[in-house]
Formats: C-alpha cells, sequence, structure tokens
C-alpha cells in the first residue's frame, strides 16, 4: 500500500518479504501474489488490485472511489490479507 501506483520489480519485493538471499525466487513471489489476489480480488484471473507488470513486478491499484460499493473487495480487509 505504501508504494500504491508503482511498479515494484520482482528483486524488491522478494528482498523486502524474505531477505536479499531469496531475490531470485521468483517461484515465490507467483505463489504468493496468487493467494493474495484470492484473498482480496472480486475475479482473481482478472485482477483490478495487484497487476502483473509482465517482466517488471506488480503493482497495487486501489479501488475506485464511488459511492456503490459492488463489485469491490470491500468486505476484505487488505491489511489482514497480507499477514
Amino acid at each position: 500500500m505504501k508504494h500504491k501506483g508503482k511498479v515494484l520489480p520482482h528483486r524488491f519485493l522478494l528482498q523486502q518479504a524474505w531477505g536479499p538471499e531469496y531475490s531470485e525466487e521468483n517461484d515465490y513471489l507467483r505463489v504468493y501474489m496468487r493467494r493474495l489476489r484470492r484473498k482480496i480480488e472480486p475475479n482473481p484471473s482478472r485482477p483490478r488490485y495487484l497487476v502483473t507488470e509482465l517482466g517488471i513486478g506488480y503493482s497495487f491499484r486501489s479501488p475506485p472511489t464511488h459511492s456503490s460499493r459492488e463489485g469491490l473487495a470491500s468486505d476484505v480487509d487488505c491489511r489482514s490479507a497480507v499477514r
């Protein structure tokens, strides 16, 4: 959430989550992102919030703000999903 809207490279995410010795473990990151998407995305196969930037990394996009919460993962607390 701290870097929303920015593309974060695979290596950066791996080092932040697991440490420098895991900077090449892209499979770890793919599995984690897939699990996280299942928790926060309305349709995990078509992500709106955790977006893959092919060959680079991932970005987090904030949900649009509008009065109707229909279609949003509004009932999910993103903070608990990342624990």
